[in-house]
């Protein structure tokens, strides 16, 4: 008996690290998001890093990748359904590594989900 609630313990816990992952990752994303808007609206400008090689600029993208449909209102709609589906596909691919025990899958999926999120 004993043996058993300690497998059902340690299972639990593995189970539930991708999750906890996930949560912190969308967190760090957000958190480090957050100060570089605040670090870069005070400055308004570019951050040496490495004097004549590597800066740090500050830019808005209020498009898709690399600015794409900027400009047109239905864009940022499409893209939002988008995500919104490929959440959704992520999940049941999740249950389905759950099911199978695919340990990798499931900690693959929970980084790709929170970067969608945070994206």
């Amino acid at each position: 008996m004993q043996r058993t609630r300690s497998f059902g313990w340690k299972r639990i816990i593995f189970e539930s690290i991708p999750i906890i992952l996930l949560i912190l990752f969308v967190v760090i994303d957000q958190v480090s998001k957050a100060y570089f808007r605040q670090l870069f609206e005070d400055k308004k400008a570019d951050i040496t890093v490495i004097p004549d090689f590597f800066y740090l600029t500050y830019v808005v993208n209020t498009g898709a990748a690399w600015s794409f449909l900027a400009d047109v209102s239905w864009g940022q709609t499409f893209f939002k359904v988008l995500t919104c589906f490929a959440l959704v596909v992520f999940v049941v691919f999740y249950v389905y590594a759950c099911k199978k025990d695919y340990r990798w899958l499931r900690f693959s999926l929970a980084t790709m989900v929170s970067g969608t999120i945070g994206n």
